[in-house]
């Protein structure tokens, strides 16, 4: 989680400004700490990988468009969810901060890339709408696991498993913090 985090405030372009002492990483940053020569199992190391691969190919889109990182990387998430999605959820999917998911979203919104979505009594929430876009970051999906993988069928198991290990974590996470929340209420 540390890890991920600090990942993603290294592409987070309002989190560092203001921190004093510090920087931001460049594209070209060295991999070979990732590139699996130590003959130790690093872990995560295939995510982080699968991560940065995910961000060139982003970026290019990016530039293709003439956007920023920010946004295309919640319209890459909000299409991929089919569904509208609040600021929190956009958020956790994308590891940038509420500021950045802000300001990118009200960008978004003025160039009618996205629909704002206000449910009676609930909260908001944002829709995809980008259909020029749709197709091109679908295929970014597809480059990824080109890279990634072999076969259509490696594709199709990998894709599979990875949504058994995202439910897995997910249902522990929920009973770690249902435990946790349970506890809290039962301290004198």
């Amino acid at each position: 989680m540390i890890y991920g985090y600090l990942l993603a405030v290294s592409h987070d372009s309002l989190a560092l400004p203001f921190t004093p002492g510090t920087r931001k990483l460049n594209a070209g940053i060295d991999l070979s700490a990732l590139s699996g020569e130590c003959g130790a199992a690093i872990p995560m190391r295939s995510a982080v990988l699968e991560a940065r691969l995910l961000g060139r190919y982003l970026e290019t889109l990016a530039r293709k468009h003439g956007m920023d990182e920010a946004r295309i990387k919640l319209l890459y998430f909000m299409e991929k969810m089919k569904e509208p999605c609040s600021v929190e959820s956009l958020c956790l999917l994308t590891g940038m901060g509420k500021p950045a998911v802000i300001v990118a979203m009200a960008r978004l919104l003025a160039d009618g890339l996205v629909r704002r979505e206000s449910p009676l009594g609930g909260k908001e929430r944002f829709s995809f709408y980008a259909p020029e876009l749709t197709k091109e970051l679908q295929q970014l999906d597809q480059d990824v696991d080109t890279v990634c993988l072999f076969t259509d069928e490696e594709i199709r198991q990998y894709h599979k498993l990875e949504e058994r290990i995202g439910n897995h974590i997910l249902h522990h996470l929920q009973a770690e913090k249902a435990t946790e929340s349970s506890e809290t209420h039962t301290l004198p």
